[in-house]
């Protein structure tokens, strides 16, 4: 997740996000066979080209969660399912098992196709409990598991403090930070699902 790993991001830190936290607790050897075929093949992993590879600071960090939370999650490739249950602070009267996606869309008919508008909802990241109290999301603890027999054990992690929505889409709507070309590896690039994606991010417009 390249915005959490540049230092231009809000926080002005990079953060290793979570999918390579899970992997290197629970999957470290197919991790580091894949790291190493990789490696082997000349590629060049840099923070840049490479943001799910290259090594990160020790802060481990919630990312991915900041625009969505399943607390159950199928990692095929894997064979495996990977659990995230909230640790519930004290004093609070629930506990969180989802949280929807901050990002509303809008499809709306032209004469020549489809125009889609997307944004923010507004204050997406304070929960309104039942007994009339606030919880932020931002923060919040989960305990991580998995169903693999060979990793019966859990590890904590917690999303950022903060989060700017409005940081995060300025940063993806400069194409000096982010590119898809450069994003996805080269021999993807004939794929039909590759020119769909690049076609609609060409059309983004802020």
């Amino acid at each position: 997740f390249k915005y959490a790993k540049d230092p231009k991001n809000q926080w002005s830190k990079s953060f290793q996000w979570e999918k390579k936290s899970i992997k290197q607790e629970f999957f470290g050897t197919k991790f580091q066979e894949q790291f190493n075929t990789r490696t082997q093949k000349g590629t060049s992993l840099t923070e840049f080209n490479e943001p799910l590879w290259f090594g990160s600071s020790e802060e481990k960090r919630l990312v991915k969660d900041l625009l969505g939370l399943s607390s159950t999650e199928s990692w095929l490739s894997y064979r495996a399912t990977i659990n995230k249950k909230h640790i519930v602070p004290e004093k609070a009267t629930e506990f969180v098992d989802r949280f929807a996606s901050p990002i509303l869309f809008k499809p709306i008919k032209t004469s020549t196709g489809w125009r889609v508008y997307f944004g923010a909802k507004p204050n997406p990241y304070q929960f309104t409990k039942h007994e009339g109290q606030d919880m932020a999301y931002l923060g919040q603890s989960f305990n991580i598991s998995t169903d693999n027999p060979r990793s019966q054990r859990t590890f904590p992690l917690s999303l950022p403090d903060t989060f700017n929505i409005d940081h995060f889409f300025a940063y993806v709507f400069d194409k000096a930070n982010f590119t898809i070309n450069s994003h996805v590896e080269s021999k993807f690039h004939k794929h039909g699902a590759f020119r769909a994606l690049k076609a609609i991010y060409e059309q983004l417009q802020p």
